[in-house]
């Protein structure tokens, strides 16, 4: 059976990162990188990460408006931000970081891309921002959610071609 609800979840979660270009499979140099990344990064690494790229996106024209952040907190997000990056890749996946750098030319957006789908994962996943996230359901068109996993025979068993 079509679940429109975790459908909906599922394209909120995305949505976060609709924005950057869709990167390159990753390679074994990347792949690398992102599992010492993710097993390197702390909580704390993560939500910095996450503020920094909610203050980039508070700085776009159509965004910009619901925020009152200064120039010097956003200053210091940046900054926190900049200290977990050098630290992942001069120290903590410095070897991975290397072999990426030298090796495929999107490894290090690759990489950064998966850290920071987890990090979103991992923050958004749970109390008031899900329930937020959650908010989408409250206006999207159920019937049509449904309609459409009919079309595409969601739920039935598919030959195998």
């Amino acid at each position: 059976m079509f679940r429109p609800l975790a459908a909906a979840a599922a394209v909120s979660a995305s949505l976060l990162f609709a924005a950057a270009p869709t990167p390159v499979e990753a390679g074994p140099y990347a792949d690398s990188l992102s599992r010492c990344l993710l097993k390197s990064a702390t909580e704390e690494d993560k939500t910095a990460l996450m503020v920094w790229i909610f203050a980039a996106i508070a700085q776009h024209p159509a965004a910009k408006g619901y925020t009152n952040m200064t120039d010097a907190q956003r200053e210091d997000i940046a900054r926190d931000a900049a200290g977990v990056f050098m630290r992942l890749i001069s120290v903590d996946c410095r070897r991975e970081a290397v072999a990426a750098l030298g090796n495929e030319q999107n490894g290090f957006e690759i990489a950064f891309r998966t850290l920071g789908e987890s990090a979103a994962g991992d923050l958004l996943g749970g109390g008031a921002s899900a329930r937020e996230m959650e908010r989408l359901m409250e206006y999207v068109d159920k019937d049509e959610l449904t309609q459409m996993g009919v079309e595409a025979a969601l739920g039935r068993v598919r030959p195998r071609t």
